[in-house]
């Protein structure tokens, strides 16, 4: 039985599949659509399919010489609940690094949160899924 949630989920995801594949008018050709597939890997992440986001997300990051900070938080988040912590503490580590990155407080609460005991012990995981569950 599909729960209202649910629907909205895969009709989301739908709708934001779709948009990847549109084609922007001729004046928007060099567009990135990158934040479309960041969309989609949060809903990966809401679904619990983790490794799914990781998948969209992370060749992206590996060809692109600029990838947006908001992106790259979504990735890190994907790869902490995907137990990959060392992807993780390394793409973290780059964006604390960056300068006048406006998500600089968010990535350094991900480092504290993937280094304290709370994570480490899965008591708490629900304070970095808390931003994809509203």
């Amino acid at each position: 039985m599909l729960t209202n949630k649910t629907k909205y989920n895969l009709l989301a995801k739908e709708f934001l599949y779709k948009a990847n594949e549109t084609n922007f008018p001729k004046e928007m050709q060099k567009q990135n659509k990158l934040f479309v597939l960041e969309k989609i890997a949060q809903l990966n992440i809401i679904e619990k399919k983790y490794h799914n986001a990781i998948v969209l997300l992370e060749p992206h990051y590996k060809k692109n010489k600029f990838f947006p900070d908001y992106a790259a938080y979504t990735l890190a988040v994907s790869y902490i609940l995907d137990k990959k912590h060392k992807a993780a503490e390394e793409l973290i580590d780059i964006f604390l690094n960056k300068q006048n990155s406006n998500l600089n407080h968010k990535f350094l609460k991900l480092k504290q949160q993937l280094f304290s005991e709370i994570y480490v012990k899965n008591k708490n995981i629900e304070l970095i899924l808390k931003p994809y569950n509203q």
